[in-house]
C-alpha cells in the first residue's frame, strides 16, 4: 500500500519559494506543491506557469479552503503571517512560515508532517 503524498499550497509568489520549497520538494518523495495564491492573481498565475504549480487560487482564503491541500507554506512578512494564522486557526492544516526563526526547507516541513 502506498502513502498519499503531502500536498502543499503556497500563500504568496515570493522569490524565496523557489529555493526554500520548490527545489527541495523535488528531492523528497511523497511531497507535491499543488497550488498557489497571491494578492495579485495574475502574478500567481505567472508564477505557477513558470514553476509548474498545477493550481492557482484567486485568494488566500480560497487556497486555505481547498480540501486537496494538506499543508500551507507562507513566505511572507510577519504581519501578514500573523493575520493569516488568526484566520488559519479554523483550518485543520499544518503551516510553515518563512522567517529567520522558522522552517527554511521542505525537508523540515516534511519531517513535521510525518512526525
Amino acid at each position: 500500500m502506498t502513502e498519499e503524498p503531502v500536498r502543499i499550497g503556497v500563500l504568496g509568489a515570493a522569490r524565496i519559494v523557489r529555493g526554500a520549497l520548490l527545489q527541495p520538494s523535488t528531492a523528497v518523495r511523497g511531497v507535491e506543491v499543488v497550488a498557489i495564491a497571491a494578492r495579485d492573481p495574475d502574478r500567481a498565475a505567472g508564477y505557477a506557469a513558470k514553476h509548474r504549480i498545477p493550481r492557482v487560487h484567486s485568494s488566500y482564503a480560497e487556497l486555505l479552503d481547498d480540501p486537496d491541500i494538506d499543508a500551507v507554506y507562507v513566505p511572507m512578512l510577519r504581519e501578514v503571517i500573523d493575520a493569516i494564522r488568526r484566520g488559519h486557526l479554523q483550518h485543520p492544516r499544518h503551516s510553515a512560515a518563512d522567517t529567520l526563526a522558522v522552517f527554511r526547507t521542505i525537508d523540515v516541513i516534511f519531517q513535521q508532517l510525518r512526525a
